[in-house]
């Protein structure tokens, strides 16, 4: 009986988190590099206006929509910058990477099932203010892919120094 009203309340509470997400995040445009995301919300754009702006020192909240093309035990997420030079893509090492635990996921996915993947994350003041096409990727654990999304935002400093601001254009990646 416990366990029951336990789970209940944790289900009430999901809802109510899908609730207000609906309310206040925004469908963003996004393109497929990979898989069959449907929908992407963002809950943090500045005026909640596209193309996204997060600004740092505030926290973040996204949602995919995708369908599993196969089977899948565990769920690993990747985010990137696509250099705007060089064909490839820069990781961003600030991200929880396992999407199977307190992500919207339960793991092991299905073929063909649709789920959301959820995230929450902190815009870190350290980031470089850099606008451009960022990736956010979803892999099983030997890196077959099972999505990807490529979304055009930007990262601003929100009133704040930034080590881009620091050096100007030296620190640029790209």
């Amino acid at each position: 009986m416990n366990q029951q009203f336990i789970m209940n309340k944790f289900t009430l509470i999901v809802i109510i988190s899908s609730l207000l997400c609906s309310f206040d995040c925004i469908k963003i445009s996004f393109s497929s590099c990979g898989g069959e995301a449907s929908e992407l919300r963002i809950d943090g754009c500045q005026n909640n206006v596209e193309p996204c702006v997060l600004p740092k020192g505030k926290t973040a909240h996204i949602e995919v929509d995708f369908v599993a093309p196969f089977d899948s035990d565990f769920v690993y997420a990747d985010v990137s910058r696509q250099s705007d030079t060089l064909s490839i893509a820069i990781p961003i090492p600030l991200f929880d990477r396992d999407a199977c635990t307190n992500h919207g996921l339960t793991c092991p996915l299905k073929k063909g099932q649709n789920y959301t993947y959820v995230y929450d994350f902190y815009v870190d003041p350290l980031l470089p203010s850099i606008k451009g096409n960022y990736l956010l990727s979803l892999s099983t654990f030997w890196g077959y892919g099972l999505g990807c999304i490529s979304i055009p935002m930007e990262i601003s400093s929100s009133n704040t120094t930034d080590l881009l601001g620091l050096f100007g254009n030296r620190l640029s990646v790209d």
